[in-house]
C-alpha cells in the first residue's frame, strides 16, 4: 500500500506541467456504431420477462409472463409465437406451472426450466428441464427437482456445454449433471448472490464470481480450470453469446471483449458514444456480419412502465457522422447521472460533441490505483480532458495546481441562471478559499441521528459529549449499530474534522495533538470488523434501534423520504448530531456527480453549456430522484410533495408497523437548517487516508500506542503536504 501511495504522489507532483500545455486529447475512433431500435409488438411489451431474452445467431427468443415463447428473425423482423410449444403438462392438474428460465445451447436448441408449484403439497416444487427445437417441440424432458430448492426465491443459473452436460447454479454451489439427470459433481462458489454461469466460445462452462474473476469448469477433472481476471469497478456483468471473443463484459457504459488466450481486452462498443443510455444490459450478441445486437432495460420515475428494447448496431465510418467539434469528459467510475447528461447534450448539440473516457477499465482489483495513475499520466503529457468528473480523484491537489477554472465566474456572468437558482450553502461548501472549482447537480448528507431525549437536543458534539452519552446508556451495546468498526468510525470522524487537523494553505498538520489522540482512542472502543452487509440507508439497524441496543445511527440522508423514514423510526423527532469533534459539525455533504472544467480547455464556454444542462430544472426533474437536487426550484417542489400525506408505512422484522408520516412545517425548517449549517463537502483524498489508516491500524492491532500512531501520522502527513507545494 505504501508503494502505491508513493507512485500516486509522484504522478500528482508533475501535474503543474499542464498549465503550459495545449495538446488536445486525441482519443478519437475512426468508426461509429449506429443504433437501430427494434420495437417489441405492442401486445407483448408489458408482459416481457427481462430474464429470458436470449440470442442465437440472427434469432431472438423471449418469454412472456403468460408463459409463451416467441422468436424473431433479425432480417424479417417477424415476431412469432413458437407454433409447437406448450407448457409442461402436470397430468393431474394439481399444480400451477410457469417458465422459470430459458437458455440456448451451442447447437441452437432451447432449454426451458419449468417450475410446477404443487398446491396440495404445501407449495412444494417440481422442476422440469425440457429441450426444445426452434419450433418449441419437446425433444427431451428431465426432472431435476432433486438439484433445486426454492427457485421461487433464488435466481437459478443454468448452462449447457457441448456434451449436453447441464450446469445448475443455485445459492452457493454449482451442480453438474449429464443429459440423463445423472449426478456428476458439485463445486462450491464464492459470492453466491452475484455469481453467473457463462458458456465460453469453445463450448465449456465458466463461473463469474461477480467480483472480476472468471473460472473455467473442467468436467474431466471435476474442478476449476483457467482463471480470467477482469477490471473491477463494481458494475460488471459478463456475457458469452458471441463468436469473436472468449467473453464479453460491460463496465460502466462500455462493452469490452476478452481474448482468453492472450488476456487482451478490447473496447467493442461505447454506448455513450452511440448516444445511448440505459439502466441494464440484459444480453448481447456479436453477429457474424459484425453487427451487434443488445437487449436493454431502462427504469425511470418518468417512465411508466419501464422500457425493454432490442437495439441493433451497425458499424460505419466516423466520416458519416455530422462533423462536430469534440470535447472530452473523463473520470473514474463515471456515474449514470453524468452519462445521461452527456447523451442528452450530444443528441441536442449541432456543433459540439462530448466523448467519454472512463479510466476505471484499467483497474483490475478493488484497491488498484492503475486508473488514477493512467489519468495522471495523460494529464502530465498534455492530454487534458475538457471536463473532469471528480469522484475518486484528488480534487484539492488538482485545484491548487491551477488545473480548473473558476466556475463561479461563469455562473455570475451567465444570462440564463445565477446563484439564487441553487441551494446557496451547498455551493459555498464546495468552494476552496472562495473559489468554486467544482459543481454538481445533486447531493446527500452524511450525519449521525438519534432521539434528542437520549443523545441531546443540540446539533453537533465534542468527543467528551459523545463519550458521556455512551457512558449514560450502558444497555446500548452496539450504540451506532453493527455497521460501525474502528477504522470506519475514524474515517468518518476525520472527514468531518479535516480542517481541525490540516491547514491546507500553510501546509501544516496537527495530528500529534491531544485531540487526534483522543479521537484514535474513541475509535478504538468499536469492533475491529464491521458487518459488511450493513449499508447506512433507510433500514440499517432499525430492529436494534427499536430494541434499545442502538441509540444512534449513521445515516446517508439522500432525500426527503429518507428523512421521513428515520423520523418515524425514532417515534417522533430526531436530531442531527454528526460525528464528534471540535468543529461540532452536524453533517457533511456527499456528492457523486462533481464536475470541473479544465483551465487548459479550448472550449470552456461549451463545457459550461454542459454544466448548465446538468443544473437545469428539466434535467433535475427527469433524472434526479434519489438525492437532494441542488436546483432550488426542483428542491422546493420535492419538499412540497413530501409534506402531503400519502399513507405509507413499513413493517419491522418483528412485525411492528411504522407509519411514515408526511413532513411538517417545523421539520422542513429543521432540514433547511441542517443544510444551512453544513460547511464542507466530502473529499476523496486516497493518499492522505492511506497514511492515516495504515498507522491507525497499527494502534488498533496493539502494535503501537495511540500517541506513537499520532506522531508517525504527523510526520508522514507533513512530508505529504510538503510534496504538494
Amino acid at each position: 500500500m505504501r508503494l502505491k501511495t508513493l507512485i500516486l504522489l509522484l504522478a500528482i507532483l508533475f501535474i503543474v506541467i499542464v498549465a503550459c500545455g495545449n495538446e488536445r486529447n486525441a482519443d478519437i475512433t475512426d468508426f461509429i456504431h449506429v443504433p437501430e431500435i427494434i420495437q417489441f409488438p405492442e401486445h407483448v411489451k408489458d408482459r416481457l420477462d427481462m430474464n429470458n431474452i436470449i440470442f442465437y445467431e440472427e434469432t431472438v427468443y423471449f418469454t412472456t409472463s403468460n408463459n409463451m415463447i416467441y422468436s424473431m428473425n433479425l432480417k424479417k423482423k417477424d415476431f412469432i409465437e413458437l407454433p409447437n410449444y406448450s407448457l409442461f403438462n402436470t397430468q393431474d392438474g394439481t399444480g400451477s406451472v410457469y417458465i422459470n428460465k430459458v437458455i440456448i445451447d451451442n447447437n441452437g436448441f432451447l432449454w426451458s426450466l419449468e417450475t410446477v408449484l404443487n398446491h396440495g403439497l404445501g407449495f412444494t416444487e417440481t422442476n422440469i428441464l425440457r429441450k426444445l427445437d426452434n419450433t418449441g417441440a419437446e425433444l427431451l424432458s428431465l426432472d431435476i427437482s432433486e438439484y433445486l430448492v426454492d427457485v421461487r426465491i433464488y435466481n437459478v443459473k443454468i448452462c449447457i456445454d457441448n456434451e449436453d452436460n447441464i450446469y445448475i447454479g443455485l445459492v452457493d454451489k454449482v451442480t453438474v449433471i449429464d443429459n440423463t439427470s445423472r449426478f456428476l459433481f458439485n463445486l462450491d462458489v464464492r459470492n453466491f448472490w452475484n455469481f453467473e454461469l457463462i458458456r465460453m466460445t469453445d463450448g465449456t462452462i465458466a463461473n463469474f464470481d461477480g467480483q472480476g474473476t472468471i473460472r473455467k469448469i473442467i468436467v474431466e477433472e471435476q474442478g476449476w480450470g483457467d482463471t480470467i481476471n477482469l477490471p473491477l469497478d463494481g458494475r460488471i456483468r459478463v456475457f458469452n453469446e458471441n463468436n469473436e471473443f472468449s467473453v464479453l463484459f460491460i463496465s460502466g457504459m462500455a462493452l469490452y471483449g476478452v481474448d482468453i488466450e492472450t488476456n487482451d481486452i478490447a473496447l467493442v462498443l461505447d454506448f455513450i458514444d452511440s448516444d445511448l443510455m440505459f439502466d441494464m444490459l440484459i444480453n448481447v450478441n456479436i453477429l457474424t456480419n459484425g453487427q451487434i445486437l443488445i437487449a436493454t432495460f431502462t427504469a425511470r420515475e418518468s417512465l411508466d412502465p419501464p422500457v425493454i428494447e432490442l437495439i441493433l448496431f451497425t458499424k460505419k465510418s466516423s466520416s458519416e457522422r455530422q462533423e462536430r467539434t469534440q470535447l472530452t469528459l473523463a473520470g473514474i467510475n463515471i456515474d449514470n447521472l453524468i452519462l445521461s447528461a452527456v447523451v442528452q447534450f450530444n443528441r441536442t448539440s449541432d456543433a459540439f460533441r462530448i466523448h467519454v473516457i472512463d479510466y476505471s477499465v484499467y483497474n483490475i482489483s478493488a484497491d488498484d490505483s492503475t486508473a488514477l495513475l493512467r489519468l495522471n499520466t495523460d494529464i502530465i503529457t498534455g492530454r487534458v480532458p475538457d471536463i473532469l468528473v471528480l469522484s475518486e480523484l484528488p480534487f484539492r491537489q488538482y485545484a491548487e495546481r491551477g488545473l480548473f477554472v473558476d466556475l463561479g465566474t461563469f455562473l455570475d456572468n451567465d444570462t440564463e441562471i445565477n446563484r439564487d437558482d441553487f441551494i446557496s450553502n451547498v455551493l459555498r461548501a464546495a468552494e476552496i478559499d472562495g473559489t468554486l472549482y467544482q459543481i454538481f447537480p445533486a447531493f446527500d448528507i452524511f450525519t449521525i441521528i438519534g432521539n434528542p431525549e437520549i443523545i441531546g437536543r443540540n446539533t453537533g458534539w465534542t468527543i467528551e459529549e459523545f463519550k458521556a452519552v455512551l457512558d449514560a446508556n450502558p444497555e446500548a451495546d452496539i450504540p451506532i449499530g453493527t455497521g460501525m468498526s474502528k477504522i470506519r468510525f475514524l474515517h468518518f470522524a476525520f472527514m468531518y474534522n479535516v480542517e481541525q487537523f490540516i491547514d491546507w494553505n500553510s501546509r501544516v498538520a496537527f495530528f500529534d495533538s491531544d485531540d487526534f489522540v483522543k479521537l484514535l482512542k474513541l475509535a478504538d472502543i468499536f469492533p475491529m470488523e464491521a458487518d459488511p452487509d450493513i449499508f447506512f440507508g433507510f433500514g440499517a439497524g432499525w430492529d436494534e434501534i427499536i430494541a434499545g441496543r442502538q441509540i444512534m445511527a449513521l445515516r446517508q440522508l439522500i432525500d426527503f423520504d429518507s428523512y421521513r423514514f428515520n423520523r418515524s423510526l425514532y417515534g417522533s423527532e430526531i436530531v442531527f448530531k454528526g460525528f464528534p469533534g471540535e468543529s461540532r459539525a452536524s453533517g457533511i455533504f456527499n456528492t457523486d456527480s462533481n464536475i470541473a472544467i479544465s483551465a487548459n480547455s479550448e472550449n470552456q464556454n461549451v463545457a459550461w453549456e454542459f454544466v448548465r444542462l446538468i443544473l437545469s430544472d428539466d434535467f433535475g426533474q427527469m433524472n434526479i430522484h434519489r438525492s437532494f437536487p441542488i436546483n432550488k426550484a426542483v428542491f422546493e417542489e420535492r419538499l412540497a410533495k413530501a409534506m402531503i400525506p400519502d399513507g405509507r408505512s413499513i413493517t419491522s422484522m418483528d412485525g411492528k408497523r411504522i407509519v411514515i408520516d408526511e413532513i411538517s412545517v417545523e421539520e422542513s425548517l429543521q432540514i433547511l437548517s441542517l443544510i444551512d449549517s453544513i460547511s464542507s463537502v466530502q473529499e476523496h483524498n486516497v493518499a492522505l487516508w492511506v497514511i492515516i489508516s495504515e498507522n491507525a491500524s497499527d494502534f488498533f492491532n496493539g502494535r503501537i500506542s495511540a500517541e506513537e500512531a499520532a506522531r508517525i501520522i504527523q510526520s508522514r502527513v507533513l512530508i505529504y503536504l510538503s510534496e504538494q507545494s
